[in-house]
């Protein structure tokens, strides 16, 4: 498991809401489709879903900024 692959997986477990959603309901199969450790899987599952909502927010709010 590599670094590159935690981030990937990370960045979109955070951007994508279908993503955050087959993680938190079926994570070790998820785990085992991208060859992730299923321990790193279910701790990304644990993280707060009010505190994904707040950073995708944050990325919105950041990008009408930049005028993105």
């Amino acid at each position: 498991m590599s670094l590159a692959a935690r981030q990937a997986f990370l960045a979109r477990f955070l951007t994508d809401p279908a993503t955050e959603k087959r993680v938190r309901s079926q994570p070790e199969l998820v785990a085992a489709e991208l060859q992730l450790a299923p321990e790193f899987v279910r701790r990304v599952a644990a993280i707060a879903p009010e505190r994904v909502r707040s950073f995708r927010r944050s990325r919105v709010v950041k990008a009408e900024r930049r005028g993105d």
